[in-house]
Protein backbone atom coordinates (compact mmCIF):
# COMPACT_ATOMS: atom_id res chain seq x y z
CA UNK A 1 0.00 0.00 0.00
CA UNK A 2 1.80 2.97 -1.02
CA UNK A 3 1.11 6.26 1.10
CA UNK A 4 -0.24 9.32 0.00
CA UNK A 5 2.81 12.31 1.03
CA UNK A 6 2.65 15.81 0.21
CA UNK A 7 0.27 18.44 -0.04
CA UNK A 8 -3.29 18.02 -1.42
CA UNK A 9 -4.80 20.80 -3.07
CA UNK A 10 -8.72 20.22 -3.18
CA UNK A 11 -11.61 23.24 -4.45
CA UNK A 12 -14.44 23.77 -2.28
CA UNK A 13 -17.33 26.10 -3.64
CA UNK A 14 -15.82 29.26 -3.55
CA UNK A 15 -12.45 28.40 -1.99
CA UNK A 16 -10.13 27.50 -4.94
CA UNK A 17 -6.86 25.54 -4.40
CA UNK A 18 -7.37 25.07 -0.49
CA UNK A 19 -3.98 23.40 0.40
CA UNK A 20 -4.46 20.47 2.75
CA UNK A 21 -0.87 19.35 4.81
CA UNK A 22 -0.63 16.67 6.99
CA UNK A 23 -1.70 17.62 10.69
CA UNK A 24 -2.32 16.23 13.73
CA UNK A 25 -5.87 16.19 14.72
CA UNK A 26 -6.77 15.79 18.06
CA UNK A 27 -10.29 14.05 17.67
CA UNK A 28 -8.58 11.48 15.38
CA UNK A 29 -5.91 10.92 17.83
CA UNK A 30 -6.88 6.56 17.85
CA UNK A 31 -6.72 6.25 13.85
CA UNK A 32 -3.40 8.52 13.87
CA UNK A 33 -1.82 6.47 16.23
CA UNK A 34 -2.78 2.95 14.84
CA UNK A 35 -0.62 4.40 11.86
CA UNK A 36 -3.42 3.56 9.17
CA UNK A 37 -4.94 7.33 9.05
CA UNK A 38 -3.30 10.17 7.38
CA UNK A 39 -5.02 13.46 8.19
CA UNK A 40 -4.82 16.63 6.46
CA UNK A 41 -6.06 20.11 7.43
CA UNK A 42 -6.66 23.33 5.61
CA UNK A 43 -8.64 26.82 6.31
CA UNK A 44 -11.10 28.26 4.23
CA UNK A 45 -12.00 31.90 3.91
CA UNK A 46 -15.18 31.71 5.55
CA UNK A 47 -16.12 28.17 6.31
CA UNK A 48 -13.44 26.90 8.64
CA UNK A 49 -11.26 24.48 9.10
CA UNK A 50 -11.32 21.71 6.57
CA UNK A 51 -9.97 18.31 7.16
CA UNK A 52 -8.96 15.07 4.88
CA UNK A 53 -9.32 12.21 6.33
CA UNK A 54 -8.20 9.04 4.83
CA UNK A 55 -7.61 5.20 6.34
CA UNK A 56 -6.58 2.10 5.35
CA UNK A 57 -7.55 -1.39 6.87
CA UNK A 58 -7.52 -4.97 6.25
CA UNK A 59 -9.83 -7.11 8.21
CA UNK A 60 -10.61 -10.70 7.68
CA UNK A 61 -9.88 -10.54 3.88
CA UNK A 62 -11.23 -7.51 3.13
CA UNK A 63 -9.24 -4.33 2.28
CA UNK A 64 -11.11 -1.16 3.21
CA UNK A 65 -10.52 2.35 2.89
CA UNK A 66 -12.09 5.66 4.00
CA UNK A 67 -11.89 8.97 2.33
CA UNK A 68 -13.65 12.06 4.12
CA UNK A 69 -13.72 15.83 3.76
CA UNK A 70 -15.26 17.72 6.44
CA UNK A 71 -15.66 21.77 7.42
CA UNK A 72 -16.55 22.53 10.83
CA UNK A 73 -16.51 26.26 11.74
CA UNK A 74 -18.61 28.71 13.62
CA UNK A 75 -21.10 30.08 10.89
CA UNK A 76 -24.55 31.69 9.88
CA UNK A 77 -26.29 34.46 11.26
CA UNK A 78 -26.44 32.68 14.34
CA UNK A 79 -22.92 32.13 14.46
CA UNK A 80 -23.01 28.28 15.61
CA UNK A 81 -20.46 25.94 15.55
CA UNK A 82 -20.81 23.31 12.22
CA UNK A 83 -20.04 20.67 10.66
CA UNK A 84 -20.73 18.84 6.94
CA UNK A 85 -19.00 15.86 6.06
CA UNK A 86 -18.69 13.72 2.86
CA UNK A 87 -17.57 10.32 3.00
CA UNK A 88 -16.50 7.64 0.83
CA UNK A 89 -15.92 4.33 2.17
CA UNK A 90 -14.38 1.61 -0.35
CA UNK A 91 -13.84 -2.11 0.14
CA UNK A 92 -13.29 -5.37 -2.20
CA UNK A 93 -11.42 -8.77 -1.60
CA UNK A 94 -8.12 -8.27 -0.30
CA UNK A 95 -4.52 -8.95 -2.53
CA UNK A 96 -6.92 -9.65 -5.69
CA UNK A 97 -5.75 -7.39 -8.53
CA UNK A 98 -8.89 -7.58 -10.68
CA UNK A 99 -11.22 -6.97 -7.76
CA UNK A 100 -8.67 -3.70 -7.19
CA UNK A 101 -8.79 -2.62 -10.69
CA UNK A 102 -13.03 -3.21 -10.26
CA UNK A 103 -12.90 -1.22 -7.11
CA UNK A 104 -10.91 1.53 -8.62
CA UNK A 105 -13.49 1.64 -11.62
CA UNK A 106 -16.47 2.03 -9.69
CA UNK A 107 -14.94 4.68 -7.34
CA UNK A 108 -14.15 6.71 -10.63
CA UNK A 109 -17.96 6.19 -11.88
CA UNK A 110 -19.62 7.01 -8.12
CA UNK A 111 -17.66 10.08 -8.17
CA UNK A 112 -18.12 11.36 -11.50
CA UNK A 113 -21.79 10.61 -11.17
CA UNK A 114 -23.00 12.24 -7.87
CA UNK A 115 -22.67 15.64 -8.88
CA UNK A 116 -24.96 15.14 -11.98
CA UNK A 117 -27.45 14.36 -9.23
CA UNK A 118 -26.63 16.40 -6.24
CA UNK A 119 -29.33 18.71 -6.07
CA UNK A 120 -31.58 15.51 -6.26
CA UNK A 121 -30.09 13.76 -3.38
CA UNK A 122 -30.60 16.68 -1.52
CA UNK A 123 -33.97 18.14 -1.99
CA UNK A 124 -36.47 18.12 0.14
CA UNK A 125 -38.10 14.63 -0.30
CA UNK A 126 -40.98 12.20 1.38
CA UNK A 127 -41.04 8.92 0.27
Amino acid sequence: MSTIVGPQTITIGSDTGLVFTKSWVPKYHNEIKKGNTTIKKASTAASGEALLRISHQVSKGIEGHVVSLEISGIRGADLVNRLVKAQLVVTCEDGNPDEVALLKSVTSALCTYVPTVADDIFADMVD
